[in-house]
């Protein structure tokens, strides 16, 4: 069985060969810190694509074979050998993207927004009426590549073709606003809600509509993220998702579909996501990452029982608290999600976000260990 194949048997909530492996796309890579000591380790020398959304980047082909990865995604904006580099650098190290945000670089992980282009609006006149940069220009720029890369991924190779057009709709509305304005306006404005999330909805659809007609017919799978989950519960009451964003969701993935040949979709969404996922089922979303093991309710026994054949889970691999510790202590934890996820099918195995400053032993570990024993029938006897 080869990567596509035995990536669209688990999609299907079916056993493939082995568990299949996913690495090195948005939010399932590593640090760009971390990236360089896993070349060095392997003696590779790599190079890096990047592209400001997300402030992420392509890996080398040779490190996704390292770590036996079965996906390779097609990101918006990093197609071939390119580098998209569409954001406004300031002299004080500052950046924006295309939607105004402003970022400064903060430690090893990500960047911190110090600006939120959205935070003065008072009225629903004053979100309509706010301007981005020109959205059809940045689809045809974004987009340019991608094809060839596509027909090469689907054509001449094995591995399952992932849509990564990172497009995050909530939680880009959240950070335009500022997240205590949004959290506020959830409760006592809610046409304010209602009027971002069709303005941004709108400015996309031509990005992602370029995106689609681009490389839509070559995809096994599609990757979207928005952040719904802190730690112990929901950001939003699990009501006012409901009521407010579900729809918006729900949107969002019937237009990918309506536009991939009904393509399986994937939500990353980091925390504890608990009491959203019967909604998420109910809106047609096909998988769910990255199976915070360590947040509320997200244990994998609990996951596994009552959602199992109901979503896919993609990721549990968690750097927060096991990817630190021994690699004894390491294997311990991925055989747990072997023998807890694996029966049935349905699991993918990859790290609950982008890998930060661990061991490097502890990542090669892990990812051997499932590369050589997540075999179907799983034993459970590991």
């Amino acid at each position: 069985m080869n990567s596509r194949e035995r990536i669209i048997e688990a999609l299907n909530h079916r056993e493939p060969d082995r568990i299949p492996i996913w690495f090195g796309t948005a939010a399932t890579g590593a640090v760009e810190k971390v990236y360089e000591e896993m070349g060095e380790h392997e003696d590779i020398e790599f190079w890096k694509q990047v592209t400001s959304f997300f402030d992420t980047f392509k890996f080398d082909e040779r490190m996704l074979k390292r770590m036996h990865s079965d996906v390779r995604a097609l990101p918006l904006g990093c197609a071939g050998g390119k580098n998209w580099y569409p954001s406004k650098i300031y002299p004080d190290g500052t950046f924006t993207n295309i939607y105004n945000l402003r970022f400064k670089k903060c430690g090893y992980f990500s960047s911190a927004i110090v600006e939120n282009p959205l935070a003065f609006a008072n009225t629903v006149k004053d979100i309509e009426n706010y301007e981005w940069p020109d959205n059809k220009a940045i689809a045809s720029i974004a987009s340019e590549g991608l094809e060839e890369e596509a027909k090469y991924l689907k054509n001449e190779t094995e591995y399952a073709v992932l849509g990564e057009p990172l497009w995050s709709h909530i939680e880009l509305a959240q950070w335009l606003r500022g997240l205590d304005n949004w959290l506020i306006d959830t409760v006592k404005r809610p046409e304010m809600i209602e009027a971002l999330l069709k303005k941004l909805f709108d400015y996309a659809v031509p990005i992602y509509d370029t995106y689609f007609k681009t490389v839509g017919k070559y995809l096994d799978v599609v990757f979207i993220g928005d952040d719904l989950g802190a730690q112990d519960r929901p950001l939003t009451r699990p009501e006012i998702f409901k009521e407010l964003l579900k729809p918006w969701l729900k949107k969002r993935i019937e237009y990918i579909k309506e536009r991939t040949n009904n393509t399986k979709v994937i939500l990353h969404s980091c925390g504890s996501i608990y009491q959203l996922l019967p909604d998420l089922v109910d809106i047609g979303l096909d998988g769910i990452h990255p199976l915070q093991p360590f947040a509320k309710n997200m244990e994998p026994e609990r996951l596994k029982a009552e959602f199992g054949n109901k979503l896919v889970f993609l990721g549990g691999l968690d750097h927060q608290h096991i990817l630190n510790q021994s690699l004894d202590e390491v294997i311990d934890f991925v055989k747990r999600l072997i023998k807890v996820y694996g029966p049935g099918g349905g699991y993918i195995f990859a790290p609950t976000h982008d890998i930060p400053p661990v061991p490097i032993e502890n990542i090669f570990g892990a990812f051997d260990y499932v590369y050589e024993n997540g075999k179907y029938p799983i034993n459970t006897n590991l």
